[in-house]
């Protein structure tokens, strides 16, 4: 084989590589607020056994640092009420008896007050506060009607706006199984880019090992391939792990998509065994991160 055939393959084998690795190292990219704390003056009017009372509080809401299930980059957010003895709680209690429990429910957002694009706030509607009568059967209502005759009503209320922050390099998270699709796509692109641009070699006449490794190639290109990247995405069920082990599974439908690569760029160059032999690398890799995750 001439090294000048070896030079385009080399070449898309190459960017397609240094892209799954940039891809991977911006998704690891963690960030933080730059306003880390703020207070927020809100205030709740309604009515209640026909009194009229007016709530006027402050919301405290800071950044406590990056962390999440299965993403260590997530930005989390806590708040407090001024005067509430636990973070979090934002429910004031007007009656708290076995046959009756009311209670209203301000609904205020930490991470939506503190401008993050990280979440979707509107896909819960406008931040607004909330009556919850639970009766003596345990049955839960919040309409209208229901709370009227409890003597409760809501007249009003003063929220205040999202913020607007910025947000800083904080530090290196590590890989999730948001990253097995894109990578995935990138080496089947590379893929496609051999089968078009690699030419078979004249008068080169296929054996049958040739033919059984074209059929596997495309068993493990349409089975195999969906099979490892479902698997490797769907391991974080198992949670966020910083294990190694964990964040190379996460290569193997890409790694496998580029032996594929390799084995069809062999093939039609003559060499019908290590064209074999270079699509079970995925595979192979596959096999032994499992055995080791589940050792580990």
């Amino acid at each position: 084989m001439k090294l000048k055939n070896l030079r385009l393959p080399i070449a898309i084998w190459s960017v397609s590589i240094l892209a799954i690795v940039a891809y991977a190292i911006i998704y690891c990219i963690a960030q933080r607020p730059t306003i880390t704390e703020k207070e927020f003056d809100f205030s709740i009017t309604y009515e209640y056994q026909g009194e009229t009372i007016t709530i006027r509080d402050v919301y405290v809401v800071r950044y406590i640092g990056n962390d999440g299930y299965s993403q260590s980059k997530t930005r989390n957010y806590s708040g407090k009420i001024v005067g509430m003895q636990e973070a979090g709680i934002t429910t004031y209690v007007l009656k708290d008896e076995e046959e009756c429990r009311i209670v209203l429910k301000t609904n205020l957002c930490p991470s939506c007050l503190m401008g993050d694009p990280q979440y979707d706030c509107r896909s819960d509607g406008p931040m607004a506060p909330q009556f919850v009568y639970d009766d003596a059967d345990g049955m839960r209502f919040t309409d209208e009607e229901s709370l009227l005759a409890q003597g409760v009503k809501l007249i009003s209320w003063a929220y205040p706006s999202p913020i607007e922050n910025t947000f800083v390099f904080s530090h290196m998270s590590v890989l999730s199984g948001e990253v097995v699709f894109p990578i995935t796509l990138i080496a089947v692109l590379a893929l496609f880019a051999t089968i078009l641009l690699v030419k078979k070699e004249k008068d080169l006449v296929y054996t049958s090992t040739d033919h059984g490794t074209i059929l596997l190639n495309f068993v493990s290109g349409f089975i195999v391939v969906p099979f490892f990247a479902v698997g490797s995405w769907a391991s974080d069920i198992l949670g966020e792990n910083k294990n190694i082990f964990r964040q190379m599974f996460y290569f193997t439908a890409a790694l496998t998509v580029l032996g594929i690569a390799v084995s069809v760029f062999l093939r039609r160059k003559g060499f019908s065994k290590e064209s074999f032999f270079a699509m079970l690398v995925g595979p192979a890799v596959f096999v032994l991160l499992a055995i080791l995750i589940s050792i580990c």
